[in-house]
């Protein structure tokens, strides 16, 4: 990713879900899912693809556990509108009824899945991981938590076991681990994430005085498996992430201290699925100017204006970009850092446009304003 965090997880997605992976797949990273089987199920399946158009795209990897005459999982790619040569493994670690945690690792030359904390199977690279930019999980399953974790930040291992957490994979590096080549990681903890037979708790949400309705979003009750990833600051350390909060838009927050070079403002939320149009304004406080006005248009049209306005008057309008950033339905991360030229503005992790400073000074941008069909789940500044 452009910057240093790990994003927040999606937390309790409908199912059908289909959703960017922030920043693509770089060797080392991970994608965790934590969920349960229903008892009835007869299939459901993960796919990493490329593009957004999940029934269209070439599939890089799809992972199907299936419970028909025989319990097994499928692994296979879809290219130019055709499914390749299927892989089975006859064996089933996520049973009906039950909880899990599915861990895919990329590598430089294939896939490798955990569940519950034990390797399964890898899956050799077929399309170039670096085209995959969409992750789709379709079937008969309830997922809790879908996380991703990059390459140069690992989950935080267990309280007591910080030199030997082992999400499941055979030689993976111990991050911050002075370890020989080779060497191996201590056992996993043997503990199942989730009580026996029930679903986890929603993260925690905040009403807007601030006060917390539940315990905290990321309370990691006993017997968990491990704690949510962790954020890393430019610096190398490390701190616990922000809890969820559930925003009222529109939204309107002061940004302590204005804007100055460097200093980035993250938006995550998701696009309401009949939306018309949402925008993102950063302006100052004291006057009706607009510094940075970015929206996204879906209805009439499908575009993401950007503009400005200063002494009640609109500036000229820019709207040229190479790909669509934003989809109805689904959910988003947006950074807006401030450069000494311009806003550098990142969707998902990928660097979407720049925009040049119209406005100064721009200390006294120190304002943001958030409206139209779409829901927030977190700022930060």
């Amino acid at each position: 990713m452009d910057f240093y965090s790990n994003p927040l997880p999606v937390i309790n997605p409908s199912i059908p879900y289909t959703g960017p992976i922030p920043g693509g797949l770089q060797d080392g990273k991970m994608i965790m899912i934590k969920g349960r089987v229903p008892p009835h199920t007869n299939r459901f399946h993960v796919n990493l693809h490329c593009g957004q158009m999940a029934h269209h795209c070439d599939v890089a990897f799809h992972f199907n556990p299936r419970y028909e005459s025989a319990n097994y999982v499928v692994c296979n790619s879809f290219e130019n509108r055709s499914w390749c040569s299927e892989e089975r493994k006859h064996e089933m670690p996520i049973q009906r009824g039950e909880t899990f945690q599915l861990l895919i690792l990329v590598q430089s030359d294939c896939y490798k899945v955990a569940v519950n904390d034990k390797h399964f199977l890898e899956f050799k690279h077929r399309i170039p991981f670096s085209r995959v930019d969409t992750i789709t999980i379709e079937g008969q399953v309830e997922v809790v938590s879908l996380s991703f974790i990059n390459s140069n930040i690992q989950p935080a291992a267990p309280a007591g076991n910080a030199n030997n957490f082992n999400p499941g994979f055979p030689g993976f590096p111990a991050p911050g681990n002075a370890c020989s080549a080779g060497s191996m990681f201590g056992p996993p903890p043997p503990a199942n994430p989730f009580q026996a037979g029930s679903m986890s708790a929603p993260p925690a949400y905040a009403n807007p005085a601030g006060s917390m309705s539940a315990p905290p979003a990321f309370a990691n009750p006993a017997g968990s498996m491990f704690p949510p990833p962790a954020f890393a600051n430019p610096a190398g350390s490390m701190f616990a992430p922000l809890a969820l909060v559930n925003l009222q838009v529109p939204y309107k927050a002061l940004i302590p201290g204005g804007l100055f070079v460097s200093r980035s403002v993250v938006i995550q939320g998701t696009v309401k699925p009949n939306c018309d149009n949402f925008s993102i304004n950063l302006k100052p406080s004291d006057s009706l100017d607009i510094a940075l006005h970015i929206s996204p248009r879906f209805r009439t049209e499908t575009a993401v204006i950007r503009n400005s306005r200063q002494q009640n008057s609109w500036g000229t309008e820019e709207r040229t970009l190479a790909e669509n950033l934003f989809s109805p339905g689904q959910s988003f991360e947006v950074t807006i850092l401030c450069e000494a030229s311009s806003f550098r503005v990142s969707v998902n992790g990928r660097h979407a446009f720049d925009f040049n400073h119209r406005f100064q000074p721009i200390q006294q941008i120190n304002e943001l304003q958030i409206d139209g069909d779409v829901t927030l789940s977190n700022v930060r500044t």
